[in-house]
């Protein structure tokens, strides 16, 4: 949508705050993540104009005036057509929810958008809370649009819906924000009027979009990281468990006046995807590998690394590949076991509902019989899981502070 109006002038304009008519950088990395060269002239698309701001007044009055190249990028131009801003609300309906709850997933929401874009178009702009923006009206202004999505993942016992309300609220005052810019009034932070703030948001979510589908990202965050070999470095005091990797964060900026996009780099620990949640634990509470994890005491001891496993995604692969490849999030740990926690279970012979454990289950359903049946179970919204047959999901991220000589092989980084 608006990012082909946006996008292209703006990085084209990889700018320096400096006398030069455009910026230079250099990179390091390989001839096949070489970054393109600049374009010799910056183009304004025909739904955009030119954003005209004056330089800011010198301050100084001793010594050389010096060019310096900084990591703001000036924004050269700003969308003239209508652009049309919706509050968002995603509920479950009771038909899909799973112990009466009508939140949302991650999972759902990103979801939710492949599945809409039908209805909302190719070019909706989605800030990953509850604002979007496209230049189609969809309905009238402060009506609301309400739609039941069929998600990916319905079972015989419940359906994958979702309730999307998207209401129009009206278009986005770029003329605000042009007018509050060369007023003189704008300083280092925006404390603006709202149809100023709501411009800054669509922008804000115009420039996140594109690298949130690419690379990896939280919601309400512009933080992005992408796993390569080149921007990742195994933490070897983790047991092989957890990694960092280089990233940048970018944020629309008002500076001396002017608009801008900040780009920074960052890092971050991440798990390590595909480690085997056993393995996990055993690095994590500092199990010797040689450490029988059926000795009496282990399932306490591996009980310490809760606090630092509960929020986390995983996969498991005893399923369909389909089933497989779904994220699971960590709600809590069971200390009862394989052999401890008994549930209902249908029998798929007789049809009757039975008592088992979790140990005879999966023997009985998958042919599986587990090494380490006394280890706590990992409990997410789809049941009860082994640790053993869980595995680490891709681009999750480690939250807790790094201890000891974690953070020293961090720092190096």
């Amino acid at each position: 949508m608006i990012v082909a109006d946006l996008a292209p002038t703006t990085l084209a304009a990889l700018g320096s705050h400096s006398s030069s008519s455009r910026g230079t950088y250099s990179s390091n990395t390989s001839n096949s993540e070489r970054l393109p060269d600049l374009p010799a002239e910056i183009m304004i698309p025909s739904t955009g104009g030119k954003l005209k701001l004056g330089m800011p007044n010198p301050q100084g009055r001793l010594g050389q005036p010096v060019n310096l190249l900084v990591n703001h990028f000036a924004l050269q131009s700003l969308p003239t057509i209508k652009i049309y801003q919706f509050d968002i609300r995603m509920t479950v309906p009771p038909s899909s929810q799973r112990r009466g709850s009508e939140k949302v997933s991650a999972m759902q929401q990103a979801k939710v958008f492949i599945e809409a874009k039908q209805l909302l178009g190719e070019r909706f702009v989605f800030d990953g809370v509850s604002l979007g923006w496209t230049t189609d009206q969809l309905c009238p202004v402060t009506q609301t649009l309400d739609a039941i999505l069929d998600l990916p993942g319905h079972t015989t016992e419940r359906n994958n819906q979702v309730r999307l309300s998207i209401r129009n609220s009206g278009t986005v005052d770029i003329r605000a924000l042009v007018n509050w810019l060369q007023s003189g009034d704008a300083g280092l932070m925006s404390h603006a009027d709202s149809n100023v703030e709501d411009a800054l948001k669509f922008l804000n979510a115009t420039f996140r979009q594109d690298p949130a589908s690419r690379w990896i990202t939280r919601p309400k965050t512009s933080s992005f990281f992408h796993r390569s070999p080149s921007l990742t470095l195994p933490l070897a005091s983790t047991g092989g468990v957890l990694e960092a990797i280089r990233g940048i964060h970018q944020a629309i900026q008002v500076t001396f006046g002017h608009l801008s996009l900040n780009v920074d780099t960052v890092a971050s620990a991440f798990y390590v995807p595909g480690v085997n949640m056993v393995d996990l634990a055993r690095a994590l509470v500092g199990v010797s590998p040689r450490q029988d994890l059926n000795d009496p005491g282990m399932s306490s001891a591996v009980m310490q690394a809760s606090d630092r496993m509960v929020g986390m995604f995983i996969n498991v692969r005893h399923l369909s590949e389909s089933r497989n490849s779904n994220k699971m999030r960590i709600q809590k740990l069971n200390s009862q076991g394989a052999r401890g926690l008994t549930f209902q279970a249908l029998n798929r012979e007789t049809g009757e509902s039975l008592t088992t454990n979790v140990y005879d289950y999966f023997r009985r359903r998958y042919n599986i019989t587990l090494r380490y049946p006394d280890l706590p179970l990992l409990i997410t919204r789809d049941g009860a899981f082994p640790m053993e047959l869980c595995f680490s999901a891709g681009g999750e991220r480690y939250k807790e502070p790094l201890q000891g000589s974690e953070t020293a092989d961090f720092i190096k980084w």
